[in-house]
């Protein structure tokens, strides 16, 4: 019932703690991993709506008790958790390849050139032309953060 869909939620996390965990210390082994963390992103956000609807057809105020209602909040926590901490995931890889650029900005180097700002730019133009596969509700949380 609603406590495996649940238990699956917590193993999933688990999964892409490690996923991210591996990728932090060497980036070369996924390629893919900005198009993994929107697809689990959305995925996410598709449990979240799964359990929202499984909620509104199947349990009926009054015909069940506090402790039903208190599962359907933890399903419905779990993922909405995942889905935050993976937009900071996401996040956190695009901030890593500019972070050493925006160090730049704040040193004298800035004003003989342009490169730091335009490498900046064009490398968050990169990620954005990957954000666009994010469901909209997830993009504008990816916006938000």
């Amino acid at each position: 019932g609603i406590e495996q869909v649940t238990s699956f939620g917590n193993l999933y996390r688990n999964a892409i703690v490690q996923f991210k965990g591996e990728y932090f210390q060497d980036r070369k082994q996924f390629s893919q991993y900005t198009r993994y963390m929107i697809a689990i992103i959305n995925n996410c956000d598709r449990f979240e709506v799964l359990s929202q609807d499984m909620k509104e057809r199947w349990w009926k105020t009054g015909h069940h008790d506090n402790q039903g209602a208190a599962k359907f909040e933890l399903l419905l926590r779990t993922y909405q958790t995942i889905r935050e901490e993976s937009v900071n995931y996401l996040l956190d890889e695009a901030f890593l390849d500019v972070e050493s650029y925006f160090g730049e900005l704040l040193t004298s180097k800035w004003q003989t050139g342009s490169q730091a700002i335009e490498t900046i730019c064009a490398t968050l133009k990169d990620y954005f032309e990957d954000y666009q596969f994010l469901k909209p509700q997830n993009f504008e949380l990816v916006i938000t953060e």
